[in-house]
């Protein structure tokens, strides 16, 4: 695949906060946002990884969700990730089935 350089330089600047451990289908998972400057401002997409990799031998995957935060500076991205209630973030996590 033949990246183009806005692409190649967007790849390189995603970075992964950690946010918080939560359970949900019997497993612990690890939740972070994954950040990126955008055109407009800083953008961001919970990721959800299980906390034992071997579970993935069972089919339990990494999932990432949709863009669903947008802030003027990383800081403000994050701060809004953490202020995100855990059962919210369950509800996206299980959207995603």
């Amino acid at each position: 695949m033949i990246m183009t350089p806005d692409a190649a330089q967007h790849a390189r600047r995603r970075h992964v906060s950690p946010i918080r451990v939560l359970e949900a289908r019997g497993v612990r998972w690890r939740v972070g946002v994954e950040t990126w400057r955008g055109r407009e401002g800083w953008q961001g997409r919970f990721v959800f990884e299980p906390t034992l990799p071997v579970l993935a031998d069972r089919g339990v995957m990494a999932q990432e969700g949709p863009v669903v935060l947008r802030g003027a500076t990383l800081e403000e991205l994050v701060a809004l990730a953490y202020d995100v209630p855990e059962p919210h973030l369950r509800a996206v996590l299980l959207s995603m089935a």
